[in-house]
């Protein structure tokens, strides 16, 4: 593969440290986190050097792009994202078009991983995936459906023996010369076959496929407790917590997890509550929201949902609990705006220019009729707001404790439109009081900490993933500049502004 080059660029590493050579005038601009007129060379998928333009030779063979007066970042990371809310590589192919080469899905599936690879051997268009698999829940999650289906189990069942018996009964009554069976009896035998067949399905299908492909259903202890491996072995790079687990079967899922290696990352269980969980440790949080029980007065977790009004003045105590936890959590402060929106005024998310690059079946999911946020929080529109304000003060509370937070758009929920709003999550983090800058790193050398992969990607220095966004402007200025597109590359891919343009073309409606 031929070495790639972009020249005479700026810089923005977001490393934290790394200073490539340079006069005085680059060393003032690297005060300000910029380096100017750099040359950055990529071959095989990884950075190789970033080094002054002017002193830098390349080889015959290079293909260089041009950068003079753009400005160049690691590539972005949504570190929240949903395929089951639009389970297509389009959805990918979105998030790329937008600058994001790192995504991490919560409640993945077999597919999942086959994209993932695809990716990887540039058959697909989209950003390195880190997915978990199906969300391992109980039972419960299927309401009625689960007191419906185990009866139904046993029914069959003991359809299927009775049927068994009595076919064997008859047959020896024939050989014998007693009577042969009746319109009756055969239509008892029919009965029992179809009982003992629907048994014999759930016995070798089981419940998940009833719960569907994005969760897994788990009911003791064990099985709760083997989760982790089993999905780790499979393949799937880490194990999504959903809020509907008991106490007892999420400790089991923390100590499973424990010996795999790799920390679960997702919602805190209604029953355990943020406190008891935070001071336990092990699990990183999906989204800021986890922390509103703590602040929601007289939180019942049997009605999680409910109506309540705020507490924030312990907002700082919440940040340092969150830090001493060591626990990374996403920001989801523009889907908490969204929920807001569409508790009022749905049609305002689908009159967005954005949704031409959702198909009808997701935006049928958004509509008045099928809006989940609708339903739930139509009475509460003040109340909603009233949280999504106070989520945007937490913000600079975790900020100054060090708390290790994370950008993460909730793609895959109604009115969050893929790879756009990840820089509207950037610009919510800094309406919220963080610098551009820290809103970039919660988005690029942040969110690769958080995993595990520090200096493996989200930065610009040699040896890291050679994952890049040019820009038509410096976003440290303005934090809204990282929608001023005009190249991507992808694990040493690039694609051009034509190339991204292209790309979306083909996902217009």
């Amino acid at each position: 593969m031929r070495p790639l080059a972009v020249v005479n660029v700026n810089v923005i590493p977001m490393d934290g440290g790394h200073s490539p050579q340079g006069n005085a005038e680059q060393s003032a601009a690297a005060a300000l986190h910029v380096y100017p007129e750099q040359t950055v060379v990529v071959r095989d998928g990884r950075i190789v050097s970033v080094t002054p333009s002017a002193t830098t030779t390349l080889s015959p063979d290079t293909l260089q792009i041009e950068g003079r007066g753009l400005f160049l970042i690691p590539g972005l990371a949504d570190m929240n994202i949903n395929l089951a809310g639009y389970d297509q590589p389009a959805a990918l192919s979105l998030l790329l078009a937008n600058g994001v080469t790192t995504a991490r899905n919560f409640g993945g599936r077999e597919e999942h991983l086959d994209w993932r690879g695809q990716i990887a051997r540039g058959e697909l268009d989209g950003p390195t995936l880190l997915t978990s698999g199906p969300v391992p829940a109980p039972s419960s999650v299927l309401g009625g459906a689960a007191h419906f289906i185990r009866p139904l189990m046993l029914i069959g069942l003991a359809a299927l023996l009775f049927g068994v018996g009595w076919v064997t009964l008859r047959t020896a009554r024939g050989r014998y010369g007693f009577p042969r069976p009746t319109r009756r009896s055969l239509a008892g035998v029919a009965f029992a076959a179809l009982a003992g067949s629907t048994y014999f399905a759930l016995w070798v299908f089981g419940l998940p496929d009833v719960a569907g492909p994005y969760v897994a259903l788990i009911d003791s202890a064990q099985e709760a407790e083997r989760a982790p491996s089993a999905q780790a072995q499979a393949g799937f790079d880490f194990t999504a917590v959903a809020a509907e687990l008991p106490p007892a079967l999420y400790d089991a899922l923390l100590d499973g997890a424990a010996g795999t290696g790799v920390r679960p990352a997702g919602e805190i269980p209604w029953g355990v509550g943020p406190l008891i969980a935070l001071t336990r440790g092990g699990q990183d949080l999906v989204r800021v929201d986890q922390l509103l029980p703590l602040m929601q007065r007289d939180f019942d977790p049997a009605h999680p949902y409910a109506a309540y009004e705020l507490d924030t003045t312990s907002a700082g105590d919440i940040a340092r609990l969150v830090a001493t936890s060591r626990a990374s959590i996403g920001s989801g402060l523009f889907l908490a705006r969204q929920v807001a929106l569409q508790a009022r005024d749905v049609d305002a998310i689908l009159e967005r220019p954005e949704t031409v690059y959702l198909p009808d079946e997701v935006l049928r999911s958004w509509s008045r009729e099928e809006n989940i946020y609708a339903a739930r929080y139509g009475e509460q529109a003040e109340q909603m707001k009233a949280y999504a304000a106070t989520l945007a003060e937490l913000v600079p509370a975790l900020q100054e404790a060090g708390a290790l937070l994370v950008a993460g758009s909730s793609a895959g929920a109604p009115g969050v439109v893929w790879g756009f709003d990840l820089h509207s999550e950037l610009e919510a983090l800094v309406d919220a009081g963080m610098t551009p800058y820290q809103a970039l790193a919660a988005a690029t050398s942040r969110a690769a900490e958080s995993v595990g992969h520090t200096g493996e990607w989200g930065v610009i220095s040699p040896g890291a993933r050679a994952d890049l966004v040019l820009l038509g402007s410096n976003p440290l200025e303005d934090i809204s500049r990282v929608r001023d597109i005009r190249g991507v590359m992808a694990a040493g891919r690039w694609h051009s502004r034509t190339d991204l343009d292209g790309l979306l073309a083909t996902l217009e409606r």
